[in-house]
């Protein structure tokens, strides 16, 4: 079956209630400055039973990217551009608590139930530094909408 791809917002979709079993997010969360309505939002499209997997790190919190010594995704990026990126995260992280348990907080007051998380995600998923390798934490929240 083809994708179906749409540009909207992501703190507000523009789906009908329960239109999804599951939904997958990676690197999305800390950008949104109202997490807690992304995820209320979220829980509404999920049909009963239907799962979160969020995949994220605390970019906020990290620091500027000068002190990511190691991120080799960001090395040709423009100084004006890391500039500006920092200026940007800084300005989420305002808004945000420390994740992912501030992450976990939120999704139990929007509804969800059952949720895991894995902290050591990053080790599997960046296990050479290469092109790719970020080395900033990512983690990983399951959480379901109940029954």
């Amino acid at each position: 079956m083809p994708a179906d791809f749409r540009v909207m917002d992501a703190e507000t979709p523009e789906f009908e209630p329960e239109s999804f079993d599951a939904l997958v997010t990676r690197n999305l969360t800390w950008t949104l400055p109202h997490l807690e309505k992304a995820y209320r939002n979220w829980y509404r499209l999920l049909t009963p039973g239907g799962v979160l997997i969020n995949f994220d790190g605390d970019y906020g919190h990290a620091g500027p990217q000068e002190n990511w010594k190691d991120n080799l995704s960001h090395r040709n990026v423009t100084e004006e551009m890391k500039l500006e990126s920092d200026s940007i995260t800084a300005e989420v992280a305002k808004s945000q608590g420390i994740r992912p348990l501030w992450d976990t907080r939120l999704l139990m007051d929007a509804g969800f139930e059952r949720i895991s998380l894995d902290t050591g995600a990053y080790r599997r998923i960046y296990r050479e530094k290469d092109e790719f390798y970020n080395p900033i934490p990512i983690f990983v929240i399951a959480a379901y909408k109940p029954y």
